[in-house]
């Protein structure tokens, strides 16, 4: 995973694909949240980030979380494929859909430790990105 790593289009909404690489879903009015915080522990040092409003994209390389309002700690988020595991889809009975699950950091991307990331689709559209 990678905090502020992604290239983003010149109008900001969107990701410059990598080689090979294909996005097949897109959705906005996704919440975000991820911490890397051991044990949930602030002294930790890992760091925690959350947004209330941006859009997502599946490709077949990653998935890229873009701020609708990118500030100077969150710019970007994306995680690869592989790096993404113990993933569950939640579908609670009074709150909105999401996915979460745990992502490992990648070298050179600016996270140390592995985090728990949370995707929740506060306007429908998840069942298309269920895998």
């Amino acid at each position: 995973m990678s905090i502020n790593w992604t290239m983003v289009a010149q109008d900001g909404l969107s990701p410059v694909p990598l080689p090979a690489e294909k996005i097949f879903f897109k959705q906005s009015s996704i919440k975000f949240e991820l911490d890397c915080n051991a044990n949930g522990y602030p002294g930790n040092s890992g760091g925690a980030w959350q947004d209330a409003n941006g859009t997502v994209f599946l490709s077949n390389q990653r998935i890229i979380y873009l701020p609708q309002r990118p500030t100077d700690t969150l710019k970007s988020f994306h995680v690869p494929l592989q790096s993404m595991k113990n993933c569950r889809y939640e579908q609670p009975w009074f709150a909105a859909n999401y996915i979460s699950g745990q992502v490992l950091p990648v070298p050179g991307g600016g996270l140390s430790q592995p985090g728990q990331v949370k995707l929740t689709f506060k306007e429908g559209g998840q069942c298309l990105i269920r895998y």
